[in-house]
């Protein structure tokens, strides 16, 4: 009687073990411009967000949204960060199943600005220090 409970419990318990040894899902992230948007793959891919949740991620720099498009097509890439351009939209008028989600970074305009001049100081949110001349800038803090 023993050796049929050892049996049916190790039955039971077989099918979870097979499932915590499969290797991690392989995912292709595509971006098309460096940004503050596309540091966001390296930082999660950095931080092991991606292997935590069972992603064996990839992160390529592409030339460009149309060269994106392009693997998202060919099924080279299952991720792509850009925005809803010519190339994305005439993909999708073309026939490709494209699926857009809206992601939003706070407080950030898509420009890395390196030594801000006076406008750019008073129209920003943050609260900027810098250290250094006009002509050249040691260090930019925000917070």
């Amino acid at each position: 009687m023993n050796l049929v409970i050892i049996l049916l419990s190790l039955l039971l318990l077989f099918p979870l073990t097979v499932g915590a040894a499969s290797a991690p899902a392989r995912a292709v992230f595509t971006f098309g411009g460096l940004s503050e948007r596309s540091g966001v793959l390296f930082v999660a891919k950095d931080a092991g967000i991606f292997q935590k949740h069972g992603l064996d991620a990839q992160v390529v720099n592409v030339r460009s949204g149309p060269v994106g498009m392009s693997a998202l097509a060919a099924g080279e890439t299952q991720f792509h960060g850009g925005s809803a351009t010519g190339a994305s939209i005439g993909a999708m008028a073309g026939g490709l199943d494209l699926v857009f989600i809206a992601g939003l970074i706070n407080k950030l305009d898509g420009a890395f600005v390196v030594n801000p001049t006076t406008a750019q100081q008073e129209k920003s949110i943050l609260e900027l220090v810098i250290a250094g001349t006009e002509d050249a800038v040691l260090m930019v803090e925000a917070g």
